[in-house]
């Protein structure tokens, strides 16, 4: 029967009807966590120098290999003087966290660009642990030293993301 005729019904015959709520009611409970972590921050302890590179006619590469420590320099370069590794500092919570870049960027200077290809431990995408609230990271980079590259300073920024995972 329709709610509306048996209102109808009720109210002919002199009697109320009560339409009450249901008696039983149900609660749940659950929690709410979050974790706070602090920011990470970044930086470079050692900037990256590959030395000194006399050019060639043919060009060359000139590499920092990270996992030997040492340079080496193809045949047709000549490599002198003192070289370093790039060190970066990574500071926050420990944990894990995911190193991204662009592996390529470019070395500019008073002649054409010279191409460099990062060797980063892992490469990009890698998932390194913080312990200690730090982590300190070497790693080097390969250089192509154009043809009869014209001499002078070159330089370039190596960009580096560092996220919580």
């Amino acid at each position: 029967m329709r709610m509306d005729r048996l209102m109808a019904v009720a109210m002919a015959g002199g009697t109320a009807l009560s339409l009450a709520a249901p008696a039983h009611a149900e609660t749940a409970n659950g929690t709410s966590t979050v974790s706070v972590y602090r920011p990470i921050t970044l930086a470079s302890l050692l900037d990256m120098h590959f030395g000194h590179i006399v050019a060639s006619a043919s060009g060359g590469n000139v590499t920092l290999a990270t996992a030997t420590g040492t340079r080496l320099c193809d045949g047709a370069l000549v490599c002198s003087g003192s070289y370093g590794f790039a060190k970066l500092i990574v500071s926050g919570t420990n944990g894990v966290v995911q190193v991204t870049y662009d592996p390529v960027y470019h070395l500019t200077g008073p002649g054409q660009d010279m191409p460099v290809t990062l060797d980063f431990p892992g490469g990009s995408g890698s998932l390194l642990t913080i312990a200690s609230n730090t982590l300190e990271v070497d790693f080097g980079a390969t250089v192509y030293v154009n043809p009869n590259q014209t001499p002078g300073d070159y330089s370039g920024l190596i960009s580096i993301n560092v996220d919580y995972q």
